[in-house]
């Protein structure tokens, strides 16, 4: 049995809380498996490496676990090579699971450098979450291509106020964003069992994603994966 509480938001931004468990890491649907476009390869480096993944950043290891771990404070992107090739992409799920010590700004990339602007000149939208709010932003809009109000450009959801608690220092926090042609859908899973689900309206068009941190983070996981259905607006 599902338990499904939905809420229309000032920022007409929907929370959806599921009690059923979010697959995020392998999507299927009418028996379709997600296909994986880009993994990062994490589990298998060994401590101290710090080859390709971006500055300031090295392989730690934790019993079995092994993360990436980025010490500085400057605003970076993680897995440059993510992005390649990925002009055409579309629905396709973006997932990093992640914690952090102090300051919390993760950021998820997406129709990173696409195609199909037709209705909007933009280059890509970022999906942040900090410890309080989860915001969505269009980056280098021509501003002849949107309205005052327009949702499409961007929303902030304040996470408590949606049903969310605040995010916590030292606790790992699976974030995904489902990428479609006019929607985002973002969750949050929490490893002592709290999810969330928000969608948000944007512009057309298709693109790559990649991860950016605002502040020191340890990464544990990112994998972008095509869906085998179109990611639409839910009814």
């Amino acid at each position: 049995m599902i338990n499904l509480h939905s809420a229309f938001l000032p920022s007409s931004v929907r929370l959806v809380q599921c009690a059923l468990a979010i697959l995020l890491t392998c999507s299927v649907s009418h028996g379709a498996e997600a296909e994986v476009l880009w993994r990062a390869d994490i589990s298998s480096q060994p401590h101290g490496s710090t080859e390709g993944f971006g500055p300031d950043t090295s392989i730690v290891q934790e019993g079995d676990l092994h993360y990436l771990s980025k010490k500085g404070p400057l605003q970076e992107v993680i897995f440059q090579e993510a992005g390649k090739g990925a002009a055409a992409w579309v629905n396709y799920r973006s997932t990093v699971r992640f914690r952090f010590s102090e300051n919390c700004q993760m950021i998820i990339a997406v129709k990173d450098r696409g195609l199909e602007r037709l209705d909007a000149d933009y280059l890509w939208y970022y999906v942040a979450v900090n410890k309080t709010t989860l915001t969505t932003s269009i980056h280098h809009l021509k501003e002849k291509d949107s309205f005052e109000g327009d949702p499409r450009v961007g929303s902030d959801v304040e996470l408590k106020s949606s049903g969310f608690p605040n995010l916590e220092p030292d606790t790992w926090i699976t974030f995904s964003v489902d990428v479609g042609e006019k929607v985002l859908r973002v969750r949050l899973v929490l490893d002592s069992g709290e999810k969330g689900e928000w969608e948000f309206p944007v512009f057309p068009g298709t693109g790559g994603s990649r991860i950016v941190a605002r502040a020191p983070v340890d990464i544990s996981e990112f994998v972008i994966e095509q869906l085998p259905e179109p990611v639409m607006p839910k009814e």
